[in-house]
């Protein structure tokens, strides 16, 4: 149904219209470009490959063939470390001789059982400090494992959440911005 007559409620009719019309326009466009904006902040963030699948080609063509540039130089580094440690240590055996006296061959093997158990009693004690530590570093690791795990999965929602945000209110302009253009064909 088209507003016949003349005078100022036409004018104002039209205007009205006029304003609908470019007041959809303004939202959809301002919609689109929240949606593309959220889309393209999530891609350069997160993303592995390119948005545009040829966009790289298609680029390097324009720069060498349009601009007529040289391609950039690559350089890649590579780096090493070496890290060497050792432990030294010095045991010493004294052998008696056959004509020993049996006593100073009996007070030899006292020592000699004596100096074993000990060795096997530090040897002892070093391994269990050894598992100690080796015990505290994978759970100190297992932590850390845990807290990143947390910390990613918590970024992927904010990042899901906040990007679908953006992207919803976008696509609730530009859908606004339709209708609010489509109300002057139908009632103009």
């Amino acid at each position: 149904m088209r507003h016949q007559g003349g005078g100022v409620g036409t004018r104002r009719y039209l205007l009205a219209m006029e304003f609908l019309s470019w007041l959809g326009f303004v939202l959809t466009v301002v919609g689109t470009v929240l949606t593309a904006w959220a889309l393209w902040g999530d891609h350069r963030a997160y993303g592995s490959r390119p948005l545009v699948p040829g966009w790289p080609r298609l680029a390097t063509w324009f720069k060498r063939v349009v601009l007529r540039r040289k391609q950039d130089a690559t350089f890649h580094t590579v780096g090493a470390d070496l890290h060497i440690g050792f432990k030294t240590e010095a045991h010493a055996f004294v052998i008696l001789r056959e004509d020993a006296p049996v006593e100073e061959q009996v007070t030899w093997l006292r020592q000699q059982v004596i100096d074993q158990h000990q060795f096997w009693i530090n040897e002892a004690n070093t391994r269990r400090e050894q598992d100690t530590y080796l015990e505290g570093r994978v759970n100190d690791v297992g932590a850390r494992v845990d807290r990143e795990v947390q910390r990613l999965d918590g970024l992927a929602k904010d990042i899901a959440a906040g990007s679908v945000r953006k992207e919803l209110f976008g696509l609730g302009l530009v859908g606004l911005g339709a209708v609010l253009s489509f109300i002057p064909t139908v009632f103009g």
